[in-house]
């Protein structure tokens, strides 16, 4: 899935993944992110649970409910970036788009 010589900057996923969920997910890329000393990927989740939040979605630097557009989209990564190159860490910089910007 992850070749050596691939770079990912940023990954965006739904909150029910599968036989997971985003939190679980979230977490242990974070833990193989520390292992393989990694640096952070910008991690956006997107759900349609208005109870989810990035206070309880570790790991997620923003978390954007559905149904969102491009322009909330886009101003979540924004978000995501400002917060990174912050050198905040994702779970002390919660940050939820809880209405799509129609």
């Amino acid at each position: 899935l992850m070749r050596p010589t691939s770079v990912y900057k940023a990954m965006l996923t739904d909150y029910h993944v599968g036989e997971t969920c985003g939190a679980d997910l979230t977490c242990k890329l974070r833990d193989w992110e520390a292992k393989a000393e990694r640096p952070h990927l910008i991690i956006i989740g997107m759900t349609g649970d208005d109870k989810i939040t990035s206070s309880n979605w570790p790991g997620a630097n923003v978390v954007i409910h559905k149904p969102f557009n491009r322009k909330s989209l886009q101003e979540a990564f924004l978000h995501a970036i400002s917060l990174q190159s912050q050198s905040s860490p994702a779970s002390k910089s919660p940050f939820c788009l809880s209405e799509a910007h129609v």
